[in-house]
């Protein structure tokens, strides 16, 4: 069945209606658009979720502008502060919340400053959008973890990807609305009234065996004895496929409800059949409608003053900066990202699709390239066990500290510096490589090695597990500058 044309129809008529076992509810656009705006508080050079971020109905931005932004600056955020510089402003200040509040109360911010509810009130069907953004809301927070905790946040939506929770309804299942269901979930249910809509669409005949072909006729009988009342078998007038091959025309042509492709009343049944022309009603005007909506979703959020969360890279640099060596940087992490299932060599190869200009893609290869035999990456290659590890863990009396480990094989774990080896910020990277052992090791209870890995000229730094108290002595150090 179509269920689109369904849906478009009763939108398009005012007429409220709930799906049973809907779309996946992390897969909608308005959620998405969430996810994004999470992608982007965590990491604003983050351009794929910058990009849906900036198209979605928190800003309304096109194709075109965006693409004009990727083309004049290296990065989406860079030109937002240049070309858009009230939404540069909104993010950034987001950013520089999200250490003192949680992500739903920056979330409601968010909406709240870009009217997002009332831009998706009136795009078709903008209740049910509206019910399932405050859902997700509401999700985040009775969320059992820290408010920016990188892998609960993630893990929450890999959940639900994987489990298909259900899209938020905007009317209660047991009001007076339709409701849509396949007949394998209507199973042991009845209702006052049923409509088996597009039944000239139903599976063909085809080379079904005959023991399909009878399952097709037992669901049609299912579906036509949930009816308590009224049952309303409906076709598409202008069908042009081959009704002939159809198993649920066939079934009904047979017991005298069809011929020659149109109604008709069995003998003996004219007392309980009737066939109707249906009754086009007038659209509803959407712009008629007015959306009110409670404002405990969009409250200013209390800010504490006590930081709960760090990233490993704010405790050595003063303060968020950009420059086009972390470009080329975050596309050497694409590509490294890659090697363990594949080899270097055969991911160079490779014209794969980014954000970032050709040109720099090229270049990055071409350095990369020189690494292709180099041991690292041989045993990368052979022995990777994880890519892109968000990881976390609690210092007392300080709060959580975040970081990404870039890549983790059976024996280390290697940090990539797109960049020649030099003894400037030495301390710095040994620092963020043992804050990646240390929190490894809490979470496998395995000590591994640690490898800073220079790109440019292929050097290693080594780097010894450290004293966990010293250590973690050190960080209270450095949060507390």
């Amino acid at each position: 069945t179509n269920i689109w044309a369904i849906e478009n129809e009763l939108v398009k008529y005012g007429i409220p209606y709930h799906i049973v076992g809907g779309k996946n509810f992390f897969d909608k656009k308005e959620v998405v658009a969430i996810e994004n705006l999470i992608g982007v508080i965590l990491d604003p050079y983050d351009q794929k979720a910058m990009t849906g971020l900036l198209i979605s109905s928190f800003f309304d931005m096109n194709i075109d502008e965006i693409l004009k932004l990727k083309i004049e600056y290296a990065s989406l955020y860079d030109g937002l502060k240049e070309k858009y510089p009230e939404i540069h402003e909104l993010i950034e200040k987001l950013i520089k919340l999200k250490n003192i509040t949680d992500a739903s109360k920056l979330i409601r911010m968010a909406i709240r400053e870009t009217n997002y509810l009332g831009k998706i009130a009136i795009e078709k069907d903008g209740d049910k959008s509206i019910a399932n953004v405050l859902k997700f809301i509401e999700i985040l927070d009775t969320m059992d973890i820290p408010s920016w905790d990188i892998n609960g946040i993630n893990s929450i939506l890999e959940k639900g990807s994987a489990e298909e929770e259900q899209e938020a309804s905007a009317l209660s299942e047991k009001e007076n609305v339709v409701k849509i269901m396949t007949v394998h979930k209507a199973k042991g249910l009845e209702f006052p009234i049923v409509i088996i809509a597009q039944i000239d669409t139903k599976p063909q005949n085809g080379d079904k065996t005959e023991e399909d072909l009878e399952e097709e006729k037992r669901l049609l009988y299912v579906a036509m004895t949930r009816a308590k009342e009224y049952l309303v078998l409906s076709k598409e007038i202008n069908f042009k496929g081959n009704k002939g091959n159809n198993v649920w025309i066939s079934t009904l042509s047979a017991a005298g409800f069809q011929k020659e492709n149109r109604w008709q009343i069995p003998e003996g049944m004219e007392e309980l059949v009737e066939i109707r022309k249906a009754k086009i009603p007038q659209p509803k005007n959407k712009s008629d409608e007015k959306f009110a909506f409670e404002n405990r979703y969009l409250h200013f959020p209390k800010v504490s003053s006590k930081p709960k969360m760090y990233n490993v890279t704010e405790l050595f640099e003063s303060e968020m900066t950009r420059s086009q060596s972390m470009d080329y940087g975050n596309i050497a992490h694409e590509i490294l990202e890659k090697v363990g299932p594949y080899k270097l060599a055969d991911i160079l190869k490779i014209d794969f699709f980014t954000l970032y200009p050709k040109e720099m893609v090229e270049e990055v290869k071409e350095t990369l390239s020189k690494l292709i035999s180099h041991p690292l990456v041989e045993e990368m290659e052979h022995s990777t066990i994880a890519s892109e590890i968000s990881i976390e863990t609690e210092i007392p009396e300080i709060g959580n500290v975040i970081g990404k480990i870039d890549k983790v094989t059976k024996e280390k774990i290697i940090d990539f510096k797109y960049s020649n080896y030099s003894t400037a910020k030495l301390k710095d990277y040994e620092f963020q490589i043992k804050f990646y052992m240390t929190a490894y090791k809490k979470l496998t209870n395995q000590q591994l090695m640690g490898k800073v890995f220079f790109l440019k000229d292929g050097k290693v730094l080594d780097v010894e597990y450290p004293n966990e108290d010293e250590f973690f002595e050190e960080i209270k150090k450095r949060v507390h500058k």
